[in-house]
């Protein structure tokens, strides 16, 4: 019969009989088809080697594209509500993604929450993960959020100043 893996067969003396007995130690720990080691949790960033999540990089380039997008229609009601449920739905993917990382997930209901009061709901998610950083890191990405905002109205804005192609900017920028 052949061993389970990860499992360690071994000859020993019985301490008080001096026979030697089959010792057979199977190992629950790495033994991967054992109910206890499929059970266990996820160790807090196991597996995790990424240096920028992916949502934080889509977070940012939605955020710049907003800023381009305001040069086509700086005062449209619409692209303002479409581009908060996207900022809102990328903030709660984040976070979900940052609980599963830390080896707390979040129930659905939070989720659900989470995505209904999103910029106070991500305040308190960093305040409550980070302690007294939370603050930090929600006050410099909310700077650096409004900076790729700022960064792509003005690109875009340029661009088709020099280009020439008035016609397609809101004429709102033209108005005194």
């Amino acid at each position: 019969m052949l061993p389970l893996v990860g499992s360690q067969v071994a000859f020993t003396t019985h301490p008080f009989t001096n026979v030697e007995v089959l010792d057979c130690h199977v190992n629950t720990e790495a033994n991967p088809y054992s109910p206890v080691a499929s059970e266990s949790a996820p160790e807090p960033h196991a597996g995790q080697h990424r240096w920028l999540p992916t949502e934080i990089v889509v977070l940012y380039g939605l955020a710049f594209f907003y800023g381009v997008s305001q040069v086509f229609s700086y005062s449209s009601g619409t692209l303002d509500l479409l581009g908060g449920i996207l900022f809102a739905f990328v903030l709660t993917a984040w976070a979900v993604a940052d609980s599963r990382r830390r080896g707390n997930p979040m129930v659905s209901i939070v989720r659900v929450l989470y995505l209904l009061f999103c910029p106070l709901s991500t305040f308190l998610y960093l305040v409550g993960t980070r302690g007294f950083w939370g603050v930090g890191w929600f006050l410099l990405n909310g700077v650096f959020l409004y900076a790729s905002i700022a960064v792509g109205l003005l690109v875009m804005f340029y661009l088709l100043y020099f280009t020439g192609h008035w016609e397609l900017m809101d004429q709102a920028f033209f108005e005194e």
